[in-house]
């Protein structure tokens, strides 16, 4: 599965209220620095939160919620890594 499809199927698992487990590559752009795969287990996507001053970057950004400890997260599309612990092929 390509990375898109993955969020397409995420998107639609929230729509449900079902959660979904995924990893990505963690990196902050702001600080430069990056601590590895991350690894979440229960999630749902939320919107991302709206700015008076947009985030160039915000189109390339997913926000989910951890359902495990309730707080919220953003990370970089392109750098999804599994969808329920199923590796991703690439980004086309």
């Amino acid at each position: 599965m390509k990375i898109y499809e993955a969020i397409k199927r995420m998107r639609e698992m929230t729509e449900r209220g079902e959660e979904f487990a995924f990893s990505f590559m963690s990196y902050s752009l702001t600080r430069d620095v990056s601590h590895g795969e991350v690894f979440v287990e229960h999630a749902l996507l939320v919107k991302n939160p709206k700015e008076e001053k947009k985030n160039s970057y915000q189109d390339y950004m997913l926000t989910y919620k951890d359902t495990d400890t309730g707080q919220a997260h953003q990370l970089w599309q392109p750098l999804l890594m599994s969808f329920q612990h199923q590796p991703l092929a690439g980004i086309e």
